[in-house]
């Protein structure tokens, strides 16, 4: 067990009276754990090596990337996907090229102990764990206040993507391949793109939300729901979904008392779009 604190300096005196207390409690049923590291100073909290960097608590991979298992199998290479991005909260161009992966190696096996012998999934693999030894997408900010943030949400006929980002920082992002038979339009593609990215930004409880999106129809319907203005009118096939959407969106906002705001941008500035689109070099 390692007793690892995220916060400033002022919380160093008190987590490590924790700690004793929490030692005390253990050696009475004979278990053991580390003593408390300082994270300022270095340490290695949850696979990531945290540091300081110009006052501010910053985390990275570190030094040891997971190598491909000599017998590839669907449930090594699984593991292998884990391994490399399971516990980073943001690892931009990478989870999606694992998502890709992932999808690929179900379609080439039918059982979790068959051997992967897709020589096209298995050069893609290879030249992934390349570009990651020579710029590892995952170093971020530690410490994050996420009582206000920024959620960038996109949508393509591959994926849904949320990139949540406070003070410049993205401390979390997240894609969700689309299934193969979804015929479903775009523009309700990306209104759950948005409710997706309400959902994360309330995990980590947060009072204050500001959406942007690049998607002109979408960007309307959020605004004139969340100011009540006017009535949502389309004549879409699929205008029942948008309207339970777009329900679903004001019953959020309503329920955990969100204050919520959006802005349109373009492609090229939606940090989200780059979670929507297979990576190449």
């Amino acid at each position: 067990m390692l007793w690892s604190f995220r916060g400033q300096c002022g919380c160093w005196v008190r987590a490590t009276a924790l700690h004793d207390s929490a030692l005390e409690k253990l050696a009475q049923f004979s278990l053991q754990c580390k003593n408390p590291e300082r994270l300022r100073d270095g340490a290695r909290v949850l696979g990531l090596d945290v540091f300081e960097e110009d006052g501010t608590l910053r985390c990275t991979r570190g030094s040891w990337i997971p190598v491909i298992p000599g017998v590839v199998t669907r449930r090594t290479v699984f593991s292998w996907y884990g391994k490399l991005v399971g516990h980073l909260a943001a690892c931009v161009w990478l989870r999606v090229a694992v998502c890709v992966f992932k999808r690929g190696t179900n379609l080439v096996t039918t059982g979790w102990d068959d051997v992967l012998d897709d020589a096209i999934l298995t050069l893609l693999v290879t030249e992934t764990l390349e570009r990651v030894n020579k710029e590892d997408p995952t170093p971020g900010k530690w410490c994050v206040d996420a009582n206000h943030v920024n959620a960038w949400v996109d949508a393509s006929s591959l994926e849904l993507g949320v990139t949540l980002a406070q003070g410049g920082n993205v401390f979390e992002d997240a894609c969700w391949l689309r299934p193969m038979s979804d015929a479903q339009q775009i523009n309700l593609a990306e209104l759950d793109a948005v409710i997706k990215g309400i959902n994360i930004a309330l995990k980590w409880q947060s009072e204050k939300l500001h959406l942007y999106t690049d998607y002109l129809c979408v960007y309307h319907w959020v605004s004139d729901t969340l100011s009540g203005r006017t009535r949502i009118r389309t004549n879409v096939a699929s205008k029942i979904l948008i309207r339970g959407g777009l329900n679903m969106l004001k019953s959020l906002v309503s329920e955990y008392g969100l204050s919520v705001g959006v802005t349109l941008v373009t492609s090229y500035c939606n940090p989200a779009d780059k979670l929507t689109h297979v990576p190449h070099s």
